[in-house]
């Protein structure tokens, strides 16, 4: 009897041994263990993972908005070149309330002006720039020449022998960009063609540029930073993408702030001592917002020249 119980211990440790004398107890137990183990290693991967596409994100989101800084500081700093004081060459719109503001840069390809001798309505296509009936040496026909001659031949290196042209009135401040097609004299005065014209001008008060104008606005449609060039709201240039927001502030000449910055203002563009551009962004990975804001001071140079 003994001998018989003997034997069925034997075969029943045997039973439970695997082939390199382990128990089936530690086999679960390490089974077990490595399960945690690698729970623990996966877990840790993923959130590297997680951690590595989230740095993409950001990387590009920063990289979309410095790349908008870059063109918004090249376009800072060369406002107002060629442009008299008068001129509205720096015009900030503010948002309401919270909302992303406006900013309007704008240069004079020469220094060269035209003045609109004789008053033109909404809908005139020609603009007087010579009249020997007005008192002012700019509407004489002999100043005017060489004026004029500036203006028609860079119209000639145009798409289509066509540019455009900005008609203002620096007494109102009304202006509009306008298709400047052609020119010549009509019994001694000097004319230009342009499309219809939308608001009425004064003669004497109202001038003709040509200028380059960047207006850079958030397209809350799109989420976008756009960019019109020249007035040509069909054009329309997209920036920057995933914009949430566009700030700008001007800091003037005796430390005061002001959110907005038109011909009504009291101050000037060349009082500008610098303006301060904020530009967010955000882009949604899965469940979560990644965000980014980049903020920077800008000098526009030319407000030295006067």
């Amino acid at each position: 009897m003994m001998t018989f119980l003997k034997r069925y211990r034997l075969a029943l440790s045997s039973s439970t041994r695997g082939e390199h004398g382990f128990t089936l107890v530690e086999v679960l137990v390490a089974t077990g263990l490595t399960s945690i183990v690698m729970a623990a290693v996966i877990s840790h991967v993923l959130v590297i993972r997680q951690g590595y596409f989230e740095d993409i994100i950001r990387t590009r989101i920063n990289s979309n908005l410095r790349s908008s800084m870059d063109i918004l500081s090249m376009n800072i700093r060369q406002a107002g070149e060629n442009l008299q004081t008068g001129f509205p060459a720096v015009v900030l719109e503010n948002g309401s309330g919270t909302d992303p503001d406006t900013v309007v840069l704008r240069r004079a390809l020469f220094s060269e002006v035209l003045t609109l001798c004789l008053s033109a309505s909404s809908g005139d296509t020609t603009l007087d720039v010579s009249s020997a009936g007005v008192g002012s040496t700019d509407c004489l026909a002999s100043n005017v020449e060489n004026v004029h001659n500036v203006f028609e031949t860079y119209r000639a290196t145009g798409e289509d022998l066509e540019v455009r042209a900005y008609v203002v009135n620096l007494i109102t401040g009304d202006g509009e960009f306008v298709d400047y097609t052609g020119g010549g004299d009509s019994g001694g005065e000097y004319y230009l063609d342009v499309s219809e014209l939308v608001n009425d001008y004064d003669g004497e008060t109202s001038y003709v540029y040509l200028i380059e104008e960047y207006r850079f606005g958030r397209d809350a449609v799109e989420d976008t930073l756009i960019l019109t060039i020249d007035g040509k709201t069909d054009e329309e240039q997209t920036v920057a993408f995933s914009v949430t927001d566009f700030q700008v502030n001007i800091e003037l000449d005796d430390a005061s702030v002001i959110t907005e910055l038109n011909f009504a203002s009291s101050a000037t563009w060349r009082e500008i001592r610098q303006i301060s551009v904020t530009l967010s962004g955000e882009e949604q990975r899965r469940d979560r917002t990644l965000s980014g804001s980049l903020t920077a001071d800008y000098f526009p140079r030319n407000v030295l020249s006067y």
